[in-house]
C-alpha cells in the first residue's frame, strides 16, 4: 500500500459521524460590558464604520445620504428611488454590473470580529450582491449582537439555508507585494447601522 492510500484510509477510519454532537458549553464566556460598543470597535478595527441609531425614523434619511444618488439595491424596502434596482426583475446577472450600493438586513452580528450573518432569504437568493458592490450597508438590530462566534452558532442553531455567510468588513488583501488593497474581492466600504 502506498503512503497516499494509507493516509486516506486513516482519515476515513477517524472521520466523525454525522451525528457528532459538538458541545459548546466548554467555550462559555462570561460576557461583561456592552456588546454593541464592542461590535462597533471591532468593526472600526476591520476598516468598517458603525452608526448607532436610537431613533429609527432617521433611517431613511441616513440611507439616502449614504447612497449619494448611485445605483443601489435595497433589500429592506426602506428607500424608494429611481436609482434603485429591483432584483426580482433581473434576468441576467450582468444586469447588476452597475449597482454600486447594497442595503440589506443582517440576521446576527458578532462583537468579537464584527461579522454579520447573511443567508439566502435576506439576499432574495441573489448571493453575489454582497461581493459585487462597492459599498455595503447592513442594518442589524442591537438585540441581535452576540459576543462571540460560539454564541453566534448557538443562536443560529441548525442552519436551514442553501447559502449563508459571515461578512466582517470591507474586502482586504495584502497578498501582492504585502501592500494592503481594499476592495480586491468585494466591497471597498462597509457600513453597519445598528438599530
Amino acid at each position: 500500500m502506498d503512503s497516499r492510500t494509507a493516509i486516506l484510509n486513516k482519515v476515513r477510519q477517524n472521520k466523525p459521524s454525522v451525528d457528532t454532537n459538538i458541545n459548546l458549553s466548554q467555550f462559555h464566556i462570561d460576557v461583561k460590558g456592552d456588546v454593541v460598543k464592542a461590535y462597533s470597535e471591532s468593526l472600526k478595527a476591520n476598516g468598517g464604520e458603525a452608526i448607532e441609531l436610537n431613533d429609527n425614523s432617521k433611517l431613511e434619511e441616513i440611507l439616502s445620504k449614504e447612497i449619494e444618488g448611485q445605483p443601489f439595491v435595497d433589500l429592506t424596502g426602506v428607500i424608494q428611488s429611481e436609482h434603485g434596482v429591483d432584483v426580482t426583475q433581473i434576468v441576467y446577472p450582468k444586469e447588476l454590473a452597475n449597482v454600486k450600493v447594497l442595503i440589506v438586513r443582517g440576521k446576527l452580528g458578532v462583537a468579537e470580529n464584527a461579522a454579520i450573518w447573511l443567508e439566502d432569504e435576506m439576499l432574495q437568493k441573489v448571493r453575489v450582491l454582497p461581493f459585487i458592490v462597492e459599498r455595503s450597508i447592513f442594518i442589524v438590530s442591537k438585540e441581535n449582537i452576540v459576543p462571540t462566534m460560539h454564541h453566534a452558532y448557538q443562536e443560529l442553531g441548525a442552519i436551514k439555508t442553501g447559502f449563508g455567510t459571515f461578512i466582517a468588513g470591507p474586502s482586504k488583501t495584502a497578498d501582492i507585494e504585502q501592500n494592503l488593497v481594499i476592495g480586491a474581492h468585494g466591497t471597498k466600504s462597509h457600513l453597519v447601522i445598528l438599530v
